[in-house]
């Protein structure tokens, strides 16, 4: 049998708590955002076309989504990214804890 049929592969570790990733958090204000501005532009769509809000929002409503969603995007792929190199960091970590632990082994049954 090979050295990979023996052993089991070991479950992935739980990210600690210090170790969480801002920028979900961060995607998380920009999509509620982004959701709010939504709603607020239909809400004012029903309401009197003079009020200034009103005004303003049909302006500079596209300009206001279009930067919503290019910040959203941005969060979003920061906080993937971000993730999947730490993903890769600990897996790292942990192949090679279970080289040494493998060499460990290996020496002590020799």
């Amino acid at each position: 049998m090979s050295e990979s049929e023996q052993t089991p592969p070991s479950p992935p570790r739980p990210v600690p708590a210090d170790d969480s990733n801002i920028f979900f958090s961060v995607v998380t204000v920009f999509g509620t955002l982004f959701v709010v501005t939504v709603l607020v532009a239909v809400a004012l769509a029903f309401g009197d076309p003079q009020i200034p809000m009103n005004q303003w929002l049909n302006r500079h409503l596209t300009t206001v989504l279009g930067a919503e969603v290019l910040f959203l995007i941005a969060a979003g792929v920061l906080a993937m990214a971000i993730d999947r190199m730490r993903t890769l960091s600990r897996m790292r970590a942990d192949s090679q804890a279970e080289e040494d632990a493998s060499e460990m082994s290996h020496e002590t049954d020799a």
